[in-house]
C-alpha cells in the first residue's frame, strides 16, 4: 500500500496554541475533566453518557426515532424497545436492500457512497453488502433480520465481567480479520444481553481506531 503525503496535520499543542481558550473556560475544562476521570476510576458513582454524532454520515443513523421513543446510547434493560427496535431495522433493511438490488441492476452506486459494483455483487470497502441474485429473504436473514431470527444490537465487542469479546480483530483503517460466523457472533450477543440484570444499564459506545 502507498501513499502520498499532502501536507503536514497540525499537532494537538499547535492548534491549542493557534485558537486559546480564555481562563474561565479552561478552569471549567479541567473540572470537568477531573469528574469524568472520577467515573472511569471508580471515586463517582455518576451515570456517564458518551453520545456523539460520528455515524451522522449515515441516513438511517440519524433519522427520527419512532414516535414516542427517542435514541440514546444507554438505557436499563427493561427499557429498552427490542421489538421495536427489530421492526424498525427490518423497514430500513428492506429500503436498503431495493436500492442495493436496483445498484447492481443499474451497475451505478449512489453519489457519496463508498460502494464498489463487482460481477458477483457490491462492496463497500472490504465487506459485501450485496450478492448477485440475492433474494430480499435472503438478505434480511443474513443480517439478522429474519422472522425466526432474534433482534441483537449490530455491535463488534462487548466488555463482560472485565474480559473483552469480539467479531474479530480489528485493524488498522475499521478492518477486521477472523471474524466469528455471523450466526454465532449474534447468539453471543444474545447469550450476553441475557446474562443482564433488567435494572442495569446497556451502554453503547463508538470507538475509533
Amino acid at each position: 500500500m502507498g501513499f502520498t503525503f499532502l501536507k503536514k496535520q497540525p499537532t494537538p499543542a499547535e492548534i491549542r496554541n493557534q485558537y486559546p481558550i480564555d481562563t474561565a473556560i479552561q478552569e471549567l475544562k479541567t473540572k470537568r475533566d477531573q469528574e469524568i476521570r472520577d467515573v472511569f476510576t471508580g471515586k463517582s458513582d455518576k451515570f456517564l453518557a458518551i453520545i456523539g454524532p460520528c455515524s451522522a454520515d449515515n441516513e438511517d443513523a440519524v433519522c427520527e426515532a419512532p414516535e414516542g421513543y427517542i435514541w440514546v446510547c444507554g438505557a436499563r434493560k427493561r427499557d429498552i424497545a427490542w421489538e421495536l427496535m427489530k421492526e424498525w431495522e427490518l423497514q430500513h433493511a428492506k429500503k436498503r436492500f431495493e436500492l442495493l438490488a436496483e445498484t447492481f441492476r443499474s451497475g451505478k452506486a449512489p453519489e457519496g457512497s463508498f460502494w464498489k459494483i463487482t460481477e458477483d455483487g457490491i462492496i463497500s470497502f472490504v465487506t459485501q453488502i450485496y450478492f448477485k441474485n440475492e433474494s430480499e429473504e435472503a438478505y434480511l436473514r443474513r443480517n439478522g433480520l429474519a422472522p425466526d431470527q432474534r433482534m441483537v444490537p449490530d455491535a463488534y465487542s462487548f466488555l463482560q465481567d472485565g474480559d473483552w469479546h469480539s467479531k474479530g480483530e480489528m485493524g488498522w483503517w475499521g478492518i477486521s480479520s477472523n471474524d466469528k460466523k455471523p450466526d454465532a457472533w449474534r447468539q453471543m450477543l444474545a447469550d450476553y444481553i441475557d446474562s443482564i440484570p433488567d435494572d442495569h444499564f446497556i451502554v453503547g459506545i463508538d470507538c475509533h481506531i
